[in-house]
């Protein structure tokens, strides 16, 4: 047959939509390219403060700083396989959150593309990074990005980089973005994603926590002498800190613990128990409460004059909900308590008798001090368990 041709003549000007589209897309690039300069940036702080944080808490020495180069690379070569993918993915941030991931595509269905004519990807969450005809082309596509962008926009050298070292990065992220992805359309997701979430918070309470008592150290000393308080710092570790549960994932609704919480806070209001390490020896209690203690005081004395930040009540927890495992070994270095550290009634109940413990350093001194019970509040004897009938009065 004869070929029709069109007497329109050609458009040499792009229609308005299409320019619509680009100067969207150039935007959206110009704020990818930012937010992944700010990514960078965030994850180099974040690492720069973690290693200062495990130093503190495994007594470690920061003056090594000789791989301090290599973990910078290896922040910004995972910022960059992060962000090609969420890139190659077409998925926009909601403020520093992913949107919804992307189902994957029925067999024979035409590729995403961007409006500047980029493919865009729909992995097979079903599978593995290196599983079927899809997931291996999205982490080839991957890996060619990242290295344009690190030779190219960011000055990051990765031509030394090996493609398994690159290969390594998107392979963890995948799994997050597959969790991710599972999270927002299985209840068995969701349900992951929600305990994790409230796991990531106690544990943040806990450092939290542990971290308002480390700033407290000077003014302990201070009050009890330096002499006295040899080796305190040793014994601040978020592992050691007690948890403070909101009561959101598995809520106890028994009649006991309903009672006893509205004693303590009422029924109507928010409030997080504080549940007890059983482990823990009275004395080793004492040193806590005293430098949690001194930052109330503190903060109250820096708040007069100034509107004072609304907290969430603690309350001392249910004697059903204490924790009786033994402790877990703290930081990097897995350090065991001292003997100080341990409860002996608790060792003895629960067979921990023969649990290996570390060796109490001889120039020690706070294992020697006293804290006066005049030190302690009725709300702090409440947290420690103490009467006058159960513990010695040590004044």
């Amino acid at each position: 047959p004869t070929p029709s041709f069109s007497m329109n003549p050609v458009q040499t000007v792009a229609e308005p939509t299409v320019l619509n589209d680009m100067a969207n897309t150039m935007a959206r690039l110009e704020a990818d390219q930012k937010e992944l300069t700010a990514t960078i940036r965030q994850q180099e702080e974040k690492i720069k403060s973690l290693e200062v944080q495990l130093a503190k808490e495994d007594n470690t020495d920061l003056e090594d700083t000789s791989h301090a180069g290599d973990t910078k690379l290896k922040a910004t070569r995972q910022a960059l396989v992060r962000s090609a993918m969420k890139d190659l993915l077409g998925v926009d941030l909601i403020g520093r959150r992913l949107g919804s991931l992307p189902d994957p595509l029925p067999r024979g269905a035409a590729q995403r593309t961007d409006p500047c004519g980029t493919k865009l990807w729909n992995p097979e969450w079903q599978n593995g990074p290196t599983m079927g005809d899809v997931n291996p082309q999205y982490i080839k596509a991957v890996l060619e990005l990242t290295r344009q962008r690190g030779t190219v926009e960011h000055m990051a050298d990765l031509a030394t980089v090996s493609d398994d070292i690159l290969k390594s990065a998107a392979y963890t992220f995948f799994k997050t973005l597959r969790r991710q992805y599972q999270a927002q359309t299985t209840e068995a997701g969701k349900k992951r994603k929600q305990t994790k979430i409230i796991r990531t918070r106690k544990r943040g309470r806990k450092h939290a926590k542990c971290h308002a008592m480390r700033q407290q150290v000077a003014s302990f000393k201070a009050i009890y002498g330096e002499d006295n308080t040899v080796g305190v710092e040793s014994l601040l570790l978020t592992d050691w800190m007690s948890s403070e549960d909101s009561g959101i994932n598995e809520p106890d609704t028994s009649p006991e613990f309903q009672a006893y919480r509205k004693k303590q806070i009422g029924m109507n209001n928010s409030g997080f128990e504080v549940q007890a390490l059983n482990w823990r020896a009275y004395e080793l209690k004492k040193i806590f409460i005293t430098l949690r203690r001194l930052g109330v005081e503190n903060q109250e004395n820096n708040d007069e004059g100034s509107n004072r930040v609304t907290r969430i009540p603690r309350f001392p927890g249910y004697p059903g909900h204490a924790n009786d495992d033994p402790p877990r070994p703290a930081g990097k270095k897995k350090i065991k308590p001292y003997r100080f550290c341990v409860d002996e009634a608790w060792a003895t109940r629960t067979g921990n008798e023969s649990m290996i413990l570390a060796e109490e350093p001889q120039n020690f001194t706070i294992f020697q001090l006293k804290i006066p019970r005049s030190a302690h509040t009725k709300e702090d004897l409440a947290y420690l368990g103490d009467d006058e009938a159960a513990e010695e009065d040590d004044n």
